[in-house]
């Protein structure tokens, strides 16, 4: 029996390599779009340093002139005035005490294409006082969910964040001063739960650990070493005690999923499974990780973003286990379950297999 499942699930994902291999639109399990901006005040001036991923760009029509998903630095001077700016400019506005500034752009050199940068300069005819920033870029074009992280300079040196995204597209306030301890950390619980909710690779890893069989004592036990495992790579990997190439964490990810789904099909007995999500749990620590670093922690609340970022990460799991165990205990006990469970491993196992050669090859 054990055979016929293992030639099942080998013929499965040969055709379904196959299948994906075929289709030009790449995947991606992260499917948040993200972008950075720097914003600082000097006089009469807020200059925005706006950093875009190039997927996002890539979107627009016409840009993307081969079809390859990958803009180079002809695509980009060519789109540049025609599509981006308009689009910039009908999309992005300052106000300084209630008055609308104009806009200047300098689109720079970019080199490696993945984030491209865009220098804004918004001028006023008198000192910068309170401002209000509406950002409404990408919300409406992208399929992917799309967060933007500022980081603010105030007047005396100081930095803090505020997370755009399409529920909060302006931030007014003052440069004068950094908000405090409680401002910073609903920013980044909410970074922590959004992260998860569109990290569907660590959402698989989570379905795939449910499905099967097990005491509420074993899932407790295997929700609790999951945690802390992640907790511990992710507080190493964001203080940068600890680095390993994104590439790297992403695949070996990806291979988690496909060692769970494996163990779906051919195990029985799943009692001590904390131990193996305790070890994988340390690599998914280091890809919650990667968003911090990315972002940077914010200098004056550097504990306070990292420890809400990770409880953010917390609570987006305890929802997908709120909504999902239920149902799941509630439906095992049915006569087609089993056979539930080794399609749905299948499957899991699929896409955690293309996952990984998409990542390890592009």
């Amino acid at each position: 029996m054990k055979k016929t499942y293992l030639l099942l699930f080998l013929i499965t994902i040969f055709l379904g390599f196959f299948f994906l291999s075929s289709n030009t639109d790449k995947a991606y399990a992260h499917s948040g779009s993200y972008g950075f901006a720097k914003i600082a005040a000097d006089g009469d001036t807020v200059k925005i340093t706006l950093l875009i991923d190039s997927l996002s760009i890539a979107e627009f029509p016409g840009v993307d002139a081969n079809h390859d998903e990958i803009i180079d630095q002809d695509e980009l001077k060519n789109a540049y005035d025609e599509v981006v700016r308009p689009y910039i400019e009908k999309g992005l506005a300052v106000k300084n005490n209630g008055r609308v500034l104009s806009m200047s752009h300098e689109l720079q050199s970019v080199p490696q294409l993945s984030m491209i940068q865009i220098d804004l300069f918004f001028k006023d005819s008198s000192k910068i006082g309170t401002v209000s920033i509406l950002y409404n870029l990408f919300f409406d074009r992208s399929e992917n969910k799309h967060t933007n992280v500022a980081t603010f300079k105030t007047f005396d040196g100081k930095s803090f964040e505020y997370i755009f995204s399409k529920d909060k597209k302006e931030w007014t306030g003052t440069f004068g001063e950094a908000p405090g301890f409680f401002d910073a950390a609903f920013q980044f619980i909410r970074l922590g739960i959004e992260h998860i909710l569109t990290g569907y690779d660590h959402m698989l890893f989570l379905l795939a650990l449910l499905l099967v069989k097990m005491k509420f004592r074993s899932i407790a036990a295997v929700v609790t070493s999951f945690t802390i495992a992640h907790s511990i790579t992710l507080i190493l990997a964001a203080l940068e005690v600890v680095s390993l190439p994104s590439r790297i964490v992403e695949a070996t990810i990806a291979l988690t999923i496909v060692y769970v789904a494996l163990e779906n099909l051919w195990l029985r007995d799943f009692q001590h499974r904390w131990a193996l999500t305790f070890a994988f749990g340390l690599i998914h620590g280091f890809g919650f990780a990667g968003v911090l670093q990315e972002i940077g922690l914010p200098k004056n609340h550097e504990l306070t973003a990292l420890l809400t970022f990770n409880l953010g990460v917390e609570l987006g799991q305890l929802l997908i286990l709120v909504c999902l165990y239920p149902l799941i205990r509630k439906v095992e006990n049915f006569r087609w379950w089993p056979r539930a469970v080794q399609i749905g491993s299948v499957l899991v196992g699929l896409a955690g297999l293309y996952w990984f050669v998409t990542r390890v090859f592009t």
